[in-house]
């Protein structure tokens, strides 16, 4: 009935001032407070308010309403899954844009270079990986687990 996600208020009751709508169309997995106090969700979901503008990730903003924010000055980018067996899909906002994509081993060690958003990792070995994406708007470097 909280469509996946409710604000409480400092006595852990609802806070019924937060107005979701129809709220997140699958499963919210993480939420994080940026230091401006924009809050950060990522998940499974792919619209939220019906809209698939931000989908996989989205920045909620104001006290009230819990707008989405359009993500070209955000540093977004999102890997699944994570582990991953086969193939690591990479979702930014500049979908198109991807220059290049590196992922690099525990030594330092450039195992895979590619251009697309989704990488096929099944000859890697297992364990941890870095994966450094590159776009138009800069660079961006995340860890993921091979197993």
């Amino acid at each position: 009935t909280e469509n996946r996600i409710v604000r409480l208020n400092a006595n852990g009751t609802k806070d019924p001032s937060i107005i979701t709508g129809t709220g997140f169309n699958n499963a919210v997995r993480a939420i994080t407070v940026k230091p401006d106090g924009q809050i950060l969700i990522g998940g499974d979901f792919t619209t939220y308010k019906g809209s698939a503008a931000s989908f996989y990730l989205i920045a909620l903003h104001t006290e009230t309403s819990l707008g989405t924010q359009d993500f070209t000055d955000v540093d977004a980018v999102v890997i699944f899954p994570n582990p991953v067996n086969e193939v690591l899909n990479i979702q930014t906002t500049d979908f198109t844009n991807i220059q290049a994509v590196k992922i690099i081993d525990l030594q330092g060690k450039v195992v895979l270079e590619n251009t697309n958003d989704s990488i096929n990792v099944s000859s890697l070995a297992k364990g941890l990986h870095i994966v450094k994406i590159i776009t138009n708007k800069g660079e961006f470097t995340k860890k993921f687990i091979k197993e």
